[in-house]
């Protein structure tokens, strides 16, 4: 009896952020696959599918306003371009989303469009403090009811992984015991003690490798050359894909030209491709010696 595996993903997306290259490594040693081209005319309707696959071939996007799922608002300074970011959010919130329906994506952590700060900008618009909300300072961070909140590492004692999303649903601070956050992740419960609290961040903004493998049904993403050393195809092309419904971009057209431009993936060394090779090599002599003594 032959087993067969097969696998499903996309090599255009950025690789993974811990070792490894492992779905470019199994195509580039020549396993037998299969790569979409093609879209189809109901995709063709969407101009995220469309932008998308424009930018894997190094051209420009297309973007019609009037269709309502594909925005790109032109502002050159940082600074503009976070009070956007901050307006755009408000604007989605307003029209019946969810905060939890928008993804803020940025290339990068610092910087006044990083996600350290526009955590901190939309924190205050859309969950402002409160008395009737309890909160957590620690520093320069703080933590208050109903915030969006991610994982930042793995913690498998507390069944949480890197990039796990989820919202703060008490925090109890006082004198007399440990004080203590508790965040909901779906239906799972975790608490953490002060010194956990460097597990966590806060999700309004996350960056780009952070949103591998989520989605969401609108994602805002700003496009500037302050993030210059991390423009590349697919960074944007993995920020766009990320997109259900409604995708905005927000910065310059150089910017973007740049980032699609750079296809240039960063090498990683490793040695899968080169053991597949070696394996399926193996395999060939096998069956030959087989056939053989047969």
């Amino acid at each position: 009896m032959r087993t067969k595996v097969v696998l499903i993903g996309d090599s255009d997306q950025l690789p993974s952020v811990g070792p490894g290259n492992v779905l470019r490594d199994m195509i580039d040693s020549g396993i037998p696959h299969i790569r979409l081209t093609e879209i189809f005319r109901q995709a063709q309707e969407s101009q995220i599918v469309v932008n998308a696959h424009r930018i894997n071939q190094g051209k420009g996007i297309i973007v019609d306003h009037a269709k309502g799922d594909f925005f790109f608002l032109e502002h050159e300074q940082p600074e503009a371009i976070a009070r956007l970011i901050e307006r755009s959010v408000l604007r989605f919130l307003e029209k019946g989303y969810d905060i939890s329906d928008i993804l803020v994506l940025s290339p990068m952590k610092k910087g006044p469009i990083g996600t350290q700060e526009l955590n901190k900008r939309l924190q205050v618009i859309v969950n402002p403090p409160s008395p009737s909300k309890a909160e957590w300072v620690i520093g320069e961070r703080v933590f208050r009811a109903g915030d969006r909140i991610i994982q930042t590492v793995n913690d498998y004692n507390k069944g949480v992984m890197n990039g796990d999303m989820g919202v703060v649903i008490r925090i109890d601070v006082n004198d007399d015991e440990e004080n203590v956050l508790v965040c909901r992740f779906g239906d799972h419960d975790v608490t953490y003690t002060q010194d956990e609290l460097k597990e966590l961040g806060l999700a309004y903004a996350i960056t780009i490798h952070k949103s591998q493998g989520g989605q969401a049904p609108v994602v805002i993403m700003p496009i500037s050359t302050s993030h210059y050393i991390m423009l590349a195809r697919n960074l944007v092309y993995t920020g766009i894909t990320r997109a259900e419904k409604t995708c905005v971009m927000i910065g310059t057209r150089k910017a973007l030209a740049i980032a699609v431009r750079n296809d240039q993936a960063v090498q990683r060394n490793t040695r899968l491709g080169k053991r597949i090779l070696s394996r399926m090599k193996e395999g060939v002599t096998h069956e030959r010696h087989r056939y053989a003594d047969g």
